[in-house]
């Protein structure tokens, strides 16, 4: 599972326009939020809800994966290495 923690906004044309950003820090688990929404607009850091990210400026989109442990699993059954083992024996084959 991935949790949104950032998104970049774009408003105006293809030719001209303005960019800002919305972030949020999360935890390292990403179980809790260690700071909330904010808005950087230029110079302006601005904190706002959650309701203003669901927006149709949205640009980009930035994840973090909830349960790194998972993701370990995905390349231990798919790949023949574990991302988390030591890399003096580990040999990677693709």
């Amino acid at each position: 599972m991935y949790d949104l923690t950032g998104v970049v906004c774009h408003s105006g044309s293809s030719y001209f326009g303005h960019y800002i950003s919305l972030g949020r820090l999360a935890d390292f688990d990403s179980s809790k939020t260690k700071i909330e929404w904010r808005k950087f607009d230029d110079s302006m850091v601005d904190r706002v809800s959650s309701g203003h990210v669901q927006t149709n400026e949205a640009y980009l989109l930035f994840y973090k994966l909830r349960d790194p442990a998972a993701t370990r699993g995905i390349f231990k059954r798919h790949y023949s290495c574990d991302p988390g083992a030591s890399t003096q024996s580990a040999e990677v084959k693709i």
